[in-house]
């Protein structure tokens, strides 16, 4: 982990939390918000040496630097729950390993197609009009962080290699009122394309209309999670910075449909909202999950 760029800050107040003994995985969400100002701090030195070189004006730092701190935000949070479950998996010694960023090869593999083309082989797919081809188009979804069971990869070469692989898909975002929108609609997606209407074949199906398939087979069984800070309007709402949003509507209708939801926030039981769950769970449902697929932990 680069702990000299934009995210450094944030790490290393991790690693100081790490030295005393903490657990790995709690209250993730302290790191990020203690360090703003440090991180903060560092951009502005950097932008300001940007633009000493092109002759920029203060405006031109001071506009870079709220872009670059807004955007450093979600990128931050994201190595350090990647950073924080390589931890964890590494002190229980697991068999479950993080992958982020998650490379361009898999995340195509779960690319949908959208539009009236049905599924079709790859001989078939070649030999496609440009007006059908023209007619589709295939997306790759926005994959955050992916987690996988270096035991199953151990047994890929095997007769095994014919069952789908047990994947969990991680969309983590630092709030749920501006960012979870898209990863819940990747989350339908999936549902729709991977467990699909057995009534589609008859007549009047809703689901036939709906124009989305997978665009090829990656022979996964996936389980998608989302992970969140939960500091929505934490500086500037009383209410926000007490109980966090996710007892709001809006972030109920933005996440009821996860597999899986955790909260990397130092929640009270008062507060923790129904369905979800203190990251520090996870280790515990990937063992779990371990065992229903016969997996070493």
């Amino acid at each position: 982990m680069d702990t000299d760029g934009v995210v450094g800050p944030c790490i290393r107040s991790y690693e100081r939390w790490l030295a005393t003994g903490a657990d790995p995985l709690h209250n993730l969400t302290h790191h990020l918000t203690s360090t703003t100002q440090e991180t903060e701090a560092g951009i502005r030195r950097r932008m300001e040496a940007k633009w000493a070189e092109k002759g920029g004006t203060s405006d031109d730092v001071a506009k870079s630097v709220t872009n670059s701190l807004r955007r450093s935000a979600g990128t931050n949070y994201q190595s350090l729950v990647s950073y924080a479950l390589a931890k964890e998996f590494i002190r229980r010694g697991s068999a479950w390993f993080v992958v982020h960023s998650v490379p361009p090869k898999f995340g195509n593999s779960l690319g949908i197609r959208f539009g009236p083309a049905p599924e079709l082989s790859n001989e078939v797919e070649q030999s496609r009009s440009v007006e059908d081809q023209e007619a589709s188009v295939v997306v790759k979804p926005d994959l955050d962080i992916l987690i996988r069971n270096a035991g199953w990869l151990d047994t890929s070469s095997d007769a095994e290699s014919a069952l789908p692989e047990p994947v969990l898909l991680l969309s983590v975002k630092t709030s749920l009122a501006d960012r979870a929108g898209a990863a819940a609609r990747w989350k339908t997606y999936f549902d729709l394309v991977i467990k699909p209407c057995p009534n589609m074949d008859t007549e009047g199906c809703a689901y036939q209309q709906l124009g989305i398939s997978l665009a090829r087979d990656p022979n996964v069984t996936i389980v998608h999670g989302i992970i969140t800070a939960n500091i929505y309007k934490i500086n500037s709402d009383e209410y926000f910075q007490e109980y966090g949003e996710l007892r709001s509507n809006q972030a109920r209708s933005n996440t009821f449909m996860f597999d899986l939801r955790y909260t990397t926030r130092n929640e009270s039981i008062e507060v923790m909202a129904p369905g979800w769950d203190p990251l520090t769970e996870l280790p515990l449902w990937l063992s779990e999950w371990s065992m229903l697929h016969s997996l070493p932990t």
